[in-house]
């Protein structure tokens, strides 16, 4: 079986031919007062075409906009036209697409013609240009490709990408004529055909369930924080800066591609045998001379549900050499194929804080929970597993699957239960209301501490209440469970996060966020409480041992009148924290958001009914918001689960859709 391992190729950006176009001088479809400009595609060059044998071909389609711009043109200076393709789709004519058209100016006027797709309202894409010929595009982090099959049982899967996130500039100056005023497009962004390859093995049953990439990739930008947009030059092929903006800056940002179906609703591959899946995806520019200064770096990472990790480190100059070559010509697709996804022994799990950017604040982050964490170890007793039973998956697996906020009820229960007369001997146990799980609470600390000293990039959240509900060998008095948590929070303080509401993912690496609804009398982690209706509430956390506080919002509807009434209120706060990374107010709070939950009588199978409702909404809802944003902590039931019982929880793709959103979008980081 191989291995990961890393790949070497060189990554430039410049202006290029990429394919080539038959000419049509066709005529605008207005004519005003025979001044009208009339545009056709060059003979030369156009949109971004690849021919590449074995792989998909991408070409001009219905719908395509492109936005051409003219300081010397009469009246309107600027307008919308179509591209309409020809039969072999490579051709294609410009017709004007809106009330404005292009005018020719005075005679003998030079005029100067830049146009960019796509246009100013293709799709939403913000794009524009101006008259001094400098366009604004805006960068989209979140970049989506169709499947037509999740079946990679049987197929190699080709995923088909949206190409209006190829942005492409032309230019061209001349003077009034009657002949076509001819258009040459060149791309500018970096365009990455990407290979995953299911895991090599003879077991029919093994697979990889795939739902995207993400890439991590330095980038030249001319918006100071936010990183969400870059001015391109079009005349001297050049990324630029602005007086407001300031000047071009390079930064490490990460772009997401993910996975729909033709209606545009989340999807995944589910990838086996060798099978492959083929991504595209267009990284925001750079000039040639910044990534050779920099020997720029492309990290890809493979996000699949379960405990398989593959991430692959590209790097953009030879390998081994200490000079800058130019491997890969600019303006082109390059085609990386990854080794096979990993399978049994060499699965190292999903360890997805990694990769992040250590700057990043973890109130920014989606971080994905297990309500009553410990039933996953199962109950203690037949009762607690008809009744009380939220997780199918232990707390091991919990981890290894990405679950990293792990919802802990401790409470003091006598080992000596079975002796009738015999000295009562508490130790901490974990419980779901009146029924106990079949772990303790330091059985559960050890195998988190433990993961946290296997990954040491990673950091995890444990919440935890004093579960007091009165029940045979259980200790409920509340100043003996301050005295037995204090002792084991003081034992353990080395492990514990030295909380602050804008405390960022390095200050968290290797150690747990302590967050406790039991207002104790130890000095580490924080305390907080909250409400249970279906309104959530606005609540303070706060630092244990001084007087730091921060605003937590949290929705913990788990009694609910009905399973319409409780996604309301889950995505109400979903609102709320999809703000967290551009409100300026809202940056360093915090979102604490229950899926969990039942309708009628609290049963597993009742858990089970709200995971099967909630989950697969929260999905979509996720998925298909126009801005992405942050979910801060999301715990829900069946983490991990595809299935409990004979209900489809989706907890498996819930769990990776919640991971996958960090990738999604900028979140702020530290100084910001």
């Amino acid at each position: 079986m191989r291995t990961n391992a890393i790949f070497y190729l060189t990554l430039a950006l410049c202006a290029g031919v990429v394919s080539a176009c038959v000419d049509e001088n066709i005529n605008s479809d207005k004519d005003v007062n025979g001044k009208a400009i009339k545009f056709g595609l060059s003979s030369q060059k156009t949109k971004t075409v690849y021919d590449d044998k074995d792989s998909y071909q991408i070409n001009w389609v219905n719908g395509d906009q492109i936005t051409i711009f003219c300081a010397e043109a009469e009246s309107a200076k600027s307008a919308l036209y179509n591209v309409t393709p020809a039969s072999t789709a490579k051709d294609g004519k410009i017709v004007n697409a809106g009330s404005e058209v292009l005018q020719w100016g005075g005679d003998g006027l030079m005029h100067n013609f830049y146009a960019i797709y796509p246009g100013n309202t293709a799709n939403g894409n913000t794009a524009n240009v101006d008259e001094n010929g400098i366009a604004t595009f805006s960068i989209n982090r979140n970049q989506k490709c169709t499947v037509t099959t999740t079946d990679g049982f049987n197929n190699n899967v080709v995923a088909k990408p949206d190409m209006k996130n190829a942005n492409m500039v032309a230019y061209t100056a001349t003077e009034p004529t009657d002949g076509t005023v001819s258009l040459s497009f060149k791309p500018l962004m970096t365009t990455l055909e990407i290979v995953v390859t299911g895991p090599e093995t003879n077991i029919n049953s093994s697979y990889a369930r795939v739902t995207g990439v993400s890439i991590v990739s330095t980038i030249t930008t001319t918006s100071s924080e936010s990183g969400d947009s870059f001015k391109y030059d079009i005349a001297n092929s050049a990324i630029t800066g602005s007086v407001t903006d300031g000047a071009a800056t390079t930064k490490s940002e990460t772009t997401f591609i993910s996975l729909v179906d033709a209606n545009g609703n989340a999807s995944y591959v589910d990838l086996a045998n060798s099978k492959t899946l083929t991504l595209t995806a267009f990284l925001p520019p750079m000039s040639e001379a910044q990534a050779a200064a920099m020997k720029r770096q492309v990290k890809v990472r493979v996000h699949i549900t379960g405990n398989a990790e593959l991430s692959a480190s590209i790097k953009t100059n030879d390998a081994g050499s200490d000079n800058w070559t130019t491997q890969f010509k600019p303006a082109a697709k390059k085609k990386i194929t990854l080794l096979a996804i990993p399978s049994g022994d060499q699965q190292t799990g999903n360890n997805w804080i990694t990769p992040l950017d250590g700057n990043i604040y973890v109130s920014q982050m989606s971080i994905p929970g297990s309500h009553d964490a410990a039933t996953g170890e199962k109950m203690a007793t037949f009762v607690g597993e008809i009744f009380a039973q939220t997780q199918e998956q232990t707390l091991q697996a919990q981890w290894n699957l990405g679950v990293r906020a792990f919802d802990l009820r401790p409470a003091l229960y006598d080992k000596n239960e079975v002796v009738l007369f015999g000295r009562k001997d508490y130790e901490l146990w974990l419980y779901h209301g009146m029924t106990r799980v079949a772990i303790s609470w330091a059985t559960a600390m050890k195998t988190i501490k433990a993961n946290l000293t296997s990954h040491p990039g990673e950091f995890a959240i444990v919440l935890f209440r004093h579960e007091d509900e009165s029940t045979a060998f259980k200790n409920t008095n509340t100043t003996d469970f301050d005295n037995y948590m204090k002792a084991w929070v003081n034992e353990n303080k080395a492990w514990i996060v030295n909380w602050r509401p804008d405390i960022t993912i390095d200050e968290c690496r290797g150690k747990l966020i302590l967050i406790s609804r039991f207002e104790g009398s130890w000095d580490y982690g924080c305390f907080t409480g909250w409400s249970h209706d279906a309104a959530g509430a606005t609540t303070t956390v706060r630092k244990a041992s001084s007087p730091v506080a921060g605003t937590m919002y949290v929705q913990d509807y788990y009694d609910a009148s009905s399973h319409e009434t409780k996604f309301n209120s889950i995505k109400n706060y979903l609102d709320i924290a999809q703000k967290f990374h551009t409100e300026d107010a809202l940056k360093n709070h915090w979102m604490l958001n229950h899926v969990s939950g039942y309708v009628g009588y609290s049963t597993s199978n009742t858990y089970r009914a709200n995971a099967a409702a909630q989950n697969p909404k929260v999905i979509e809802y996720l998925h298909n918001r126009t801005t992405p944003g942050s979910t801060g902590i999301i715990l829900f039931d069946y983490s991990g689960a595809a299935t409990s019982g004979s209900y489809t929880v989706q907890g498996d793709v819930m769990l990776q859709t919640v991971i996958d959103n960090n990738y999604k979008y900028r979140m702020r980081r530290k100084g910001e």
